[in-house]
């Protein structure tokens, strides 16, 4: 069985499904064929993140291109 990649506008499509119009995890993970817990963790990545919940394979929310760019320069002033 191949796992199934799911694009950003697809995840937020389902994330507004079902928080915005009402619609159930359990009815939309059916319809969809969609495992339900995949479908909450969308929503919870959504609710914590907002608009960068899903950025992309290769793209940074904010806060980790900050971490990333001050590990950088700690790695660059120790010398390593």
């Amino acid at each position: 069985m191949t796992r199934r990649v799911f694009i950003c506008e697809s995840k937020q499509e389902e994330v507004d499904l079902i928080a915005r119009h009402g619609v159930s995890t359990a009815r939309a993970s059916r319809d969809r064929k969609i495992n339900a817990k995949v479908l909450l963790r969308w929503l919870r990545a959504s609710e914590s993140d907002g608009p960068v919940a899903f950025a992309g394979n290769g793209k940074l929310t904010p806060e980790q291109e900050e971490l990333r760019c001050l590990q950088r320069s700690l790695k660059f002033e120790s010398g390593a």
